[in-house]
């Protein structure tokens, strides 16, 4: 873990001198990062995950997309579709309009239907609507949630 702690305070302190071009510094830990990501437990891949959500740049939010998509635990795949949300890149929909629909954990669901509330697209309503016939009683809230919000973004405008 002392690593993945290093790695990330690096990032964090060379990502902090400029949004525009990452320092050497950051782009070395955002590599050793993902390479630990590929190769550790659940709880060292949840908390990369948990962490580089913070970082709103392409490779984080390829790592991020690799997670929601195929990493084993629920856990990851949640704390990855949340990430992507606070991202706000419309490039996800797809991938996270998918989470809510076939995702087999409902954890998973819940927040891949946030997410896509926190982008904000009405290209997400057909799959919201069905989340709202989820088995789930947090999944069904949390597409109700987002149905409702997306809207009235939309009708504000």
């Amino acid at each position: 873990m002392h690593v993945v702690e290093k790695c990330l305070e690096n990032l964090q302190a060379a990502y902090g001198r400029g949004q525009s071009k990452l320092a050497q510094a950051a782009e070395q830990a955002l590599v050793t990062l993902t390479d630990l990501y590929c190769t550790s437990p659940e709880v060292i891949r949840f908390r990369i995950i948990h962490v580089l959500a913070d970082f709103p740049i392409e490779q984080v939010r390829q790592l991020l997309e690799q997670a929601l998509d195929a990493d084993e635990s629920s856990l990851v795949r949640h704390e990855a579709a949340s990430g992507l949300g606070m991202m706000g890149d419309s490039s996800t929909i797809e991938l996270l309009i998918s989470a809510v629909k076939d995702d087999p954990s409902y954890l998973v669901r819940h927040e891949a239907a946030l997410a896509l509330e926190s982008i904000g697209d009405e290209t997400a309503f057909p799959a919201l609507e069905q989340g709202l016939n989820d088995d789930n009683p947090e999944v069904v809230i949390s597409c109700q949630v987002a149905l409702s919000s997306i809207r009235y973004r939309i009708e504000a405008r």
